[in-house]
């Protein structure tokens, strides 16, 4: 790990691209005045986002997203490979694309610990509340990943520490988080900068997956293949030093999602959100945290943006696809029925957004059969005249109405079913029409169709169709202790009981390699990482 020590120096020169992150660019970042100026060093933690194949720019957008009910390995494209272990359970220690994101997130904790000195030698406490958010966003995204991490908290720490158990991880992220809360900014300093509300609504979703993960039996999954108890402390939530119970932590996620609550509104149109026409008004309106897309050049003078050439875009080389029943969870009236359907061709119907151009929603049919249905959510500004590969609005990592749904699944957790259920209609009354209005009728309807005696699971298919493929899924089936069951009731089959072609080898595979390993609910940690640091490995892969 010794290398990231150096990454700083590289984010600092890659920043001086990006015109929204800094205005006027000076001549060169690289100078020793620079290396201690903590705004700078925080501007390259942020642009670190997007920085690498390792990142949000390629490799973070399928990792995340894949190992759930939502996101299948089209069997179309090949049933071997890392795209195919990756989304089927069948991870290796020697893969290269988990590597890469491990590095990356590593890479991300060093900028943030250059940043966090800074300020704290600046007494820049704004600065350092920032910078320690985004350090809790790294770590998060690597504990749910990998469970407990090594916990370096500064760029002079021994860079080969031992990993650390799940539970001090998670306890460290929340002291970063409610450091940032306490302490960040109430608006955004510029587009993709982070406030104190941002860390709050991050808190509440990191106090419900502690909460479930205490309350439902995660460990389960790993008991037969850790004998160690030392081993088992890295992906286990029982046994900690901390002696709130799941009951504490669902009252502190109500407390903290209602900071962010009434703070921030939905657009008025669902789609806004993953086009480049919206993407203004959603960093002012119901991105919480979003990835900014670089102004760096591509081809001609046209910005980089982010390579979905691996999923979720609507005209990709589709190696992921939404699961069978996603397409008959909507009704034809939810305008969220958009984020899935046939991919697009040249001479299909598309719409002008200012100045700004994208085909229009071409809706699935439930009754298609073996039609090949793609994510459709991502949408290409093709005024840009950018490969089909690129989506350049910023990504938003998270949204208001994933708070809402936050906020909605602890007043249950609560004991307050009827102010869950209002909270869940919130939501869907956005997503009847495409104006800033709402049809009472479509709503009426709504409710009806989805309602589910079992709340829970209305909760969950709730935010599968408002948030699918923007990389939640997994953990919430992490954390509601639904993962087994959630892939084990997929289907191989279409609507007609025949074989579903493009994603049901898949299914199947993901099925037996859950129920064979059901340890890699974890990814490993990296073959690489284990040789050069001699870390432990996760149970049940090999050392």
């Amino acid at each position: 790990m010794k290398k990231y020590i150096t990454l700083i120096i590289v984010l600092l020169v890659f920043a001086t691209g990006c015109e929204d992150y800094l205005e006027p660019s000076p001549e060169s970042l690289v100078t020793p005045e620079n290396m201690k100026n903590p705004e700078l060093l925080l501007r390259g933690a942020y642009q670190h986002l997007r920085s690498t194949n390792g990142s949000w720019k390629v490799s973070m957008v399928p990792l995340i997203n894949t190992g759930n009910d939502e996101v299948i390995p089209n069997a179309f494209r090949g049933l071997s490979g890392q795209i195919w272990e990756m989304g089927t359970f069948g991870y290796r220690t020697s893969d290269q694309e988990i590597s890469q994101v491990w590095t990356f997130l590593y890479g991300g904790v060093n900028a943030t610990n250059h940043a966090i000195l800074a300020a704290q030698k600046n007494e820049n406490i704004q600065v350092e509340a920032e910078a320690k958010f985004l350090r809790g966003f790294y770590y998060y995204t690597l504990t749910t990943l990998f469970g407990g991490v090594p916990i370096i908290k500064s760029y002079e720490d021994d860079p080969y520490t031992d990993r650390s158990s799940l539970e001090d991880v998670l306890l460290f992220i929340e002291e970063d988080w409610k450091f940032a809360y306490e302490n960040g900014p109430d608006v955004a300093v510029m587009p993709g900068r982070t406030t104190r509300l941002t860390a709050a609504g991050f808190l509440s979703k990191l106090y419900l997956y502690i909460g479930g993960g205490k309350k439902n039996g995660i460990d389960q999954a790993i008991e037969a293949t850790a004998a160690d108890p030392e081993v088992k402390k890295l992906v286990s939530f029982s046994n900690w030093s901390d002696s709130r119970t799941p009951e504490q932590y669902f009252q502190l996620a109500e407390e903290y999602a209602n900071k962010v609550y009434g703070n921030f509104g939905l657009m008025g149109n669902y789609r806004d959100n993953f086009r480049k026409s919206g993407e203004d008004e959603a960093r002012q309106k119901e991105w919480l945290f979003n990835i900014e897309a670089a102004n760096l050049v591509v081809s001609g003078n046209q910005p980089e943006g982010f390579n979905f050439s691996k999923g979720f875009h609507m005209q990709n080389n589709k190696e992921f696809v939404p699961n069978y029943e996603l397409s008959e969870m909507y009704i034809e009236e939810d305008t969220r029925i958009g984020n899935i359907g046939e991919s697009p061709r040249n001479r299909d119907p598309k719409e002008e957004i200012g100045d700004h151009v994208f085909f229009k929603d071409n809706e699935p049919n439930p009754n298609g059969g073996l039609k090949k249905y793609i994510y459709t959510k991502y949408r290409q500004d093709l005024a840009l005249g950018l490969g089909k590969k690129w989506f350049t609005s910023g990504l938003a990592i998270l949204r208001y109405s994933d708070v809402i749904l936050l906020l909605a699944e602890s007043k249950y957790l609560n004991g307050d079913e009827a102010s869950a259920r209002e909270l869940i209609s919130e939501v869907r009354a956005r997503a009847t029409s495409t104006e800033n209005a709402t049809d009472e009728m479509v709503l009426q309807k709504m409710d009806s169709i989805y309602h589910k005696d079992d709340f829970m699971q209305e909760l969950m298919d709730e935010r599968k169709r408002e948030l699918c493929a923007e990389g939640h899924r997994r953990v919430d089936l992490m954390r509601t202790g639904t993962l087994f069951s959630a892939i084990n009731g997929l289907t191989e089959k279409d609507n007609r009981d025949r074989e579903w072609k493009q994603g049901g080898p898949s299914v199947i595979a993901m099925k037996a390699n859950l129920q064979e390993h059901p340890y890699r609910i974890w990814l490993p940690i990296p073959a690489d990482q284990i040789t050069v640091a001699g870390y432990r490995q996760n149970p049940g892969y090999p050392e």
